[in-house]
């Protein structure tokens, strides 16, 4: 395979399957349609900083962009700007994410 991702899209991954497997759902247990997401500042803590440089921020939704084009993520936005307010698993792809990740699917 000749994607090869990112520190930022690596950890972003790993901590979306992390609030995966702390679900019901994981767990086999769920009486409703979870979904499951993060911050991006869990990820890259001064995001939405007054002094975060915009290059790092511009790379930073570019890495996201990519897992969205790969359907691994979807991302919701504040209202209508380029500014991520979170980042959401595409549950349909969590084969294919444990695959890249190396990571095992405990279940």
């Amino acid at each position: 395979m000749s994607f090869q991702l990112t520190k930022i899209q690596i950890d972003t991954l790993n901590s979306l399957l992390d609030v995966y497997e702390k679900s019901a759902t994981y767990k086999g247990k769920n009486i409703k349609n979870q979904s499951f997401s993060i911050q991006p500042e869990k990820i890259f803590n001064e995001y939405n900083g007054d002094y975060t440089d915009q290059d790092e921020v511009e790379t930073f939704n570019s890495d996201m962009q990519c897992l969205v084009n790969r359907d691994y993520v979807f991302l919701n936005y504040i209202n209508g700007t380029a500014v991520i307010s979170k980042i959401e698993l595409n549950t349909d792809s969590l084969k294919e994410i444990y695959l890249v990740l190396k990571r095992e699917d405990i279940t």
